[in-house]
């Protein structure tokens, strides 16, 4: 299947799900540890801008990450 013809999970969605095993929060905090100089509101509104881009962004990253663990566990299994 070809990335084109893949339906596209709604990041927001998975978020949303009550059975996480693995989540991911960003705050203004974290946007200051690496712009020190922006201030709360700046980095709050930065992310508040990027939200969907971010979650996004982390997902498709997390779905590639899970993939390869799967792999990894079933290569294992079959060595087993």
């Amino acid at each position: 299947m070809s990335d084109d013809s893949k339906p596209r999970v709604s990041a927001l969605a998975m978020a949303k799900r009550s059975d996480e095993y693995a989540t991911v929060a960003w705050t203004p905090d974290d946007v200051r540890r690496l712009r020190p100089a922006w201030s709360t509101d700046e980095a709050r509104q930065f992310l508040q801008e990027h939200q969907a881009e971010l979650a996004h962004m982390v997902l498709e990253v997390g779905q590639r990450v899970l993939a390869a663990l799967i792999a990894e566990r079933e290569k294992e299994a079959r060595y087993d």
